[in-house]
């Protein structure tokens, strides 16, 4: 079995590494698990636990997409999801989601057969730079959100996708593309 998923890889602008430099420096003293640079990514499918047969369907049906052309969004703003009124997830807004979610119901459309209520997931582009496990310093932290709202961090051009396996470890998941995906 392989845990997968579908998503656009991140190459950091020098903006975005200087933020996020910035938002560690400020964070130093809070419980936030930091996503290391090389796995910055924006999911369009997490898939999960499939077996190798199942992989190689995906792959075969991920290399039919062709209507979608290479577009570009922008990464910008600081927001966090919360669960139960907690902060658990930092991250910044990728803007051009039309474009970002044809491409998410195009991959989903076109994997329904094989994948069971994959049509029915929701696709929220954003871009993963922390997950929170505790924040002592709540007004800190709100300052650090409100002073990041609306801050441009990078324009990303889209020419495609990655299928990657997600192997969890005690020192966090390592990302192995399986196979890159051109638009």
């Amino acid at each position: 079995m392989k845990r997968i998923f579908i998503a656009i890889k991140i190459e950091p602008s020098e903006e975005l590494l200087g933020a996020m430099f910035v938002f560690r420096e400020q964070l130093s003293e809070e419980k936030i698990n930091w996503v290391p640079i090389e796995n910055l990514h924006i999911t369009l499918l997490f898939i999960g636990s499939v077996d190798e047969i199942d992989v190689q369907e995906i792959k075969f049906e991920l290399h039919k997409l062709k209507s979608i052309e290479p577009f570009s969004f922008t990464i910008e703003g600081l927001e966090v999801f919360k669960k139960r009124g907690e902060p658990k997830v930092l991250f910044a807004k990728a803007i051009q989601e039309k474009m970002l979610q044809s491409l998410s119901l195009s991959i989903r459309q076109l994997l329904s057969e094989h994948i069971k209520g994959v049509e029915n997931i929701k696709f929220s582009p954003h871009l993963t730079l922390g997950r929170i496990k505790n924040i002592k310093n709540t007004d800190g932290f709100e300052n650090l959100l409100y002073d990041f709202r609306n801050t441009y961090f990078q324009k990303v051009v889209c020419t495609g996708f990655v299928l990657y396996e997600s192997i969890l470890t005690p020192g966090g998941p390592i990302y192995t593309p399986l196979e890159i995906f051109s638009l």
